[in-house]
């Protein structure tokens, strides 16, 4: 490793290791703190049920035009299956 002192005995290695550990103890701390912080802002630990903030209801058109979109669709794939066997 560049810069790491390796001649001597095991407690001037370990030493040599210490300023090598630190920012990476240092960084591993602060990735853990944000990670439970994102988790609890998240309500992961809440015993609540989840949620939403508004339950958005569907007017009559959106309803209208949902069910032709499906009927459409299925008139689509018996006709191409018809096509197909006939």
């Amino acid at each position: 490793s560049r810069g790491l002192e390796v001649e001597g005995n095991i407690f001037i290695k370990i030493k040599s290791l210490i300023p090598l550990i630190t920012p990476l103890l240092f960084s591993s701390i602060s990735e853990v703190e944000q990670r439970a912080l994102a988790l609890e802002v998240r309500a992961f630990s809440s015993p609540n049920p989840k949620t939403s903030i508004l339950k958005i209801k569907d007017s009559l058109p959106q309803k209208i035009f949902r069910i032709v979109t499906l009927l459409l669709c299925l008139i689509l794939i018996i006709y191409k299956f018809y096509l197909v066997i006939f």
